[in-house]
């Protein structure tokens, strides 16, 4: 079979699909630390053919009315709360920011993108997920990096082409944000302690359901690999019989920790634990207890942390 999965299986990423939301805010002023209430966010819009209204639910269809991190909303997988920033954003700018970070098949620039409506493949969300590690620089995936004789003499070299695809700054905050999968309460990630794969390393990840059941995500991510699984199958219509069963962290997650096991125990890889670079000059308060204490556009404090100053906000039309 010349069918390939990783490349030419597309579908529904659900959840995996809303750091691009996030990443979206980031550039745009925002920090892991702005809360927001988890409520029921209501669009309005036009189909072309009629106006529509689309209220987002939960996935156990319950909303808390709790005040929440954006980092908390994003590691828990509140539908809720990404959807509010879609709002603010508009499917247009978080749209182009997929694309900018490594998406290239075609997303309808809709309310429900931002919980992962368009299809895509598993390559391509590995591939934008690495852009965050590369400090927000995109770079062309390659399989062969040289060609060698049986000599050891090199005859080709291959050098992926690369691009800047966002600033230093958010795609800090969105590998912070992403370790939230693995650090909060309740994080969607939290199945891979299950793992060998802590102990002097930061992982962070992000699950993917899709509503019916029949395809599930995860996309994990350290400071020198990105790795990603997609289970599902051939026919859309083959699903799980529960939400349970069918959920990313259940299906996707363990593939890629025992994975990560995999290539730890060999040490012939030459991949190691680590720690994410944090930028040169990077700045933002990441403690939100003293974010909040601070203010949030407060000038820097006596540990010389200079918080993070939003931009006006723009008043977006429903959508």
């Amino acid at each position: 079979n010349k069918y390939n999965h990783v490349t030419q299986a597309k579908r529904q990423p659900g959840s995996t699909f809303k750091p691009f939301v996030y990443a979206t805010a980031m550039e745009n002023g925002y920090t892991p630390c702005d809360e927001y209430p988890d409520v029921p966010t209501t669009f309005q819009f036009f189909d072309g053919q009629e106006n529509k209204t689309w209220t987002p639910q939960n996935s156990e269809g319950k909303y808390t009315g709790a005040m929440m991190t954006l980092r908390q909303a994003m590691a828990r997988s509140v539908n809720s709360i990404t959807a509010n920033m879609m709002k603010m954003m508009g499917p247009e700018k978080v749209a182009n920011t997929a694309k900018k970070l490594g998406i290239n098949s075609p997303l309808e620039a809709v309310p429900a993108l931002c919980l992962g409506s368009s299809d895509v493949s598993i390559y391509e969300l590995v591939n934008a997920y690495g852009t965050f590690v590369n400090n927000g620089t995109w770079t062309e995936p390659i399989f062969i990096t040289r060609i060698e004789d049986k000599y050891g003499n090199v005859l080709q070299e291959f050098v992926p082409q690369t691009k800047e695809a966002m600033n230093e700054e958010s795609a800090y905050l969105m590998v912070h944000m992403l370790k939230g999968g693995t650090e909060e309460k309740d994080g969607t990630a939290l199945g891979l302690y299950r793992y060998k794969i802590f102990g002097g390393n930061e992982i962070g990840g992000k699950t993917g359901t899709t509503s019916n059941y029949s395809d599930g995500w995860f996309v994990a991510i350290t400071h020198n690999l990105v790795a990603g699984a997609w289970v599902g199958g051939d026919d859309r219509s083959i699903h799980f019989r529960t939400y349970a069963l069918g959920q990313g962290s259940k299906l996707a997650l363990p593939i890629v920790g025992k994975f990560f096991e995999k290539v730890y125990a060999d040490t012939t890889t030459g991949i190691r634990k680590g720690y994410f670079n944090r930028p040169e000059g990077f700045n933002v308060e990441l403690n939100c207890q003293r974010y909040k204490l601070n203010g949030k556009n407060a000038v820097p404090d006596s540990t010389g942390v200079q918080q993070y100053k939003k931009p006006e906000k723009v008043n977006f039309d429903d959508l």
